[in-house]
């Protein structure tokens, strides 16, 4: 039976995986079914000799064959017209056609996510920073995406899946491609316990891309976190999607300033990368901007603001003690706050309601936007209510005509 699923895998087929030559063909906003004819009866303009050639040679026959071996393989294959697609991904530049994946792709619908990415050979120091983090993480119920590329991706899956916590791995090949035998265990435990994932079909024997595949961890998350690069890191290409993607970036402080290890971290904290020191450096920024309604609130979360200073400073067991006692609120319930008694409070900075700006053109709503503090596009976009790609192109307007400027990390301010 031909499905969507077969017309998409038909198009991966002729053009390649994680191409972006079908959207350059066929527009965002094509429709698989008529691109496909349209293909076919040779009627859209600008294909190469060698795509020419696949159409003639390719049929849809061999794509129901490679979804009934994936069916075979206990692999799962969702196209990007389903409602099951993660909703995240549909908003990035080049969205992938297919997913493949094993395990529980609710995941990436549930709550808050975090890409965290590292070293694959990563210090003592960044060990001990990455398992408490992610520890307090998995405990606000956030879900931990990796690239699944050893070392600290690794180490995160890992402690998130004994923590009890949702992980995700993001690979840069076919399902079936892990190398080790750690690699093929891990990828087991996450079908089972987690989500594996991957946009490459298993029947394209596709070289390991990294890059590419960062795109998709940051693009499934609503930020991203560095335990540890260097400037030779790959793994700083997370950032550049990030920014491109208007989301925030998050880095541990280096261990060492001098040492080399993390001289990828200081380049990012000068960028303006916010720095974290505890989960809550993480959680506190994603709530206050799902209060924008650019992410989803994430149920579940006991929000705790620190106590006032005592002279007997507690130890950190006892401090874990006393915050696993917090009781688990129930979802759709408000979280419990412990408010400091003797923290003035601070007057609430009144939000524009969405109805204001619809009376403004594109332009003065972002300004209208920008007037408290600096915002990058994704939250713009959700204070504003208009498209994304609107509101990047009226911020470059309004960058050349003086009006905004553009601050260090993707943020924008007024002038």
């Amino acid at each position: 039976m031909i499905t969507y699923e077969t017309l998409w895998l038909w198009a991966v087929l002729v053009f390649g995986a994680s191409s972006k030559r079908i959207w350059e063909l066929g527009g965002k906003r094509l429709h698989i079914e008529e691109f496909v004819r349209r293909v076919a009866r040779n009627e859209v303009e600008g294909l190469t000799p060698h795509e020419i050639e696949n159409v003639k040679n390719i049929k849809l026959s061999q794509a129901e064959k490679i979804l009934e071996e994936c069916e075979d393989r206990g692999q799962k294959v969702i196209c990007i017209d389903r409602v099951e697609y993660p909703i995240k991904l549909k908003d990035i530049p080049d969205p992938p056609l297919l997913l493949f994946y094993r395990g529980n792709i609710d995941l990436l619908k549930c709550g808050s996510a975090i890409a965290v990415t590292g070293a694959r050979k990563h210090s003592d120091y960044s060990k001990r920073v990455c398992e408490d983090i992610c520890c307090e993480l998995a405990d606000q119920r956030v879900t931990l995406i990796t690239g699944f590329a050893g070392g600290i991706d690794r180490l995160v899956n890992e402690t998130v899946l004994r923590h009890g916590g949702k992980t995700v791995g993001v690979l840069a090949t076919h399902l079936d491609a892990a190398g080790s035998s750690i690699d093929r265990e891990l990828c087991e435990k996450l079908s089972k316990n987690g989500l594996v994932i991957t946009e490459h079909c298993p029947a394209l024997k596709l070289p390991n891309n990294a890059v590419r595949r960062n795109r998709l961890s940051v693009g499934m998350s609503d930020g991203v976190l560095f335990i540890e690069a260097s400037m030779k890191s790959h793994g700083l290409n997370n950032q550049e999607h990030a920014v491109r993607q208007g989301k925030p970036v998050f880095v541990i402080p280096p261990g060492d300033i001098l040492d080399e290890r993390y001289f990828g971290q200081r380049e990012l904290m000068r960028k303006g990368a916010i720095p974290v020191f505890e989960a809550e450096d993480i959680i506190g920024r994603l709530d206050r901007r799902a209060e924008y309604g650019v992410f989803q609130p994430m149920g579940e979360v006991i929000r705790r603001e620190k106590e006032p200073a005592k002279t007997n400073r507690r130890s950190k067991a006892q401090s874990r003690v006393q915050r696993d006692r917090l009781p688990v609120l129930p979802q759709r319930i408000k979280p419990a706050v412990i408010k400091d008694p003797l923290k003035p409070k601070k007057p609430k900075k009144p939000i524009m309601q969405v109805e204001d700006y619809t009376k403004l053109t594109a332009a003065d709503a972002i300004c209208k936007a920008l007037e408290g503090e600096p915002l990058i596009a994704n939250d713009i976009a959700g204070v504003t209510k208009l498209d994304i790609m609107t509101v990047l192109s009226e911020l470059t307007l309004l960058e050349i005509r003086g009006r905004v400027e553009k601050l260090a990390g993707g943020y924008y301010r007024l002038i």
